[in-house]
């Protein structure tokens, strides 16, 4: 749920860039019956989107807690933190 400025910066290869601010006009990009783990940068604008699509009728989603700094700091050092 990161803004490509913020994807520049920093991102988890072969994750795609679906920023929040898109998620009202492309979420029906998505399949509502296929996993998805959401992540931003520290974990607020990720629970925010869970959030949106549950109201759309989205079941099966996790916002990955710390968003992309923890993932930083707990499984990939190489990722930079901003």
């Amino acid at each position: 749920m990161r803004e490509p400025d913020e994807h520049q910066i920093a991102h988890i290869n072969g994750i795609p860039l679906f920023p929040l601010s898109t998620l009202p006009q492309r979420f029906t990009d998505l399949d509502p019956n296929t996993q998805y783990y959401i992540h931003c940068k520290s974990g607020v604008r990720s629970l925010r989107a869970l959030q949106f699509l549950r109201e759309q009728g989205f079941k099966y989603l996790k916002s990955v807690k710390g968003g992309i700094t923890a993932w930083a700091d707990e499984v990939d050092h190489t990722v930079p933190k901003y």
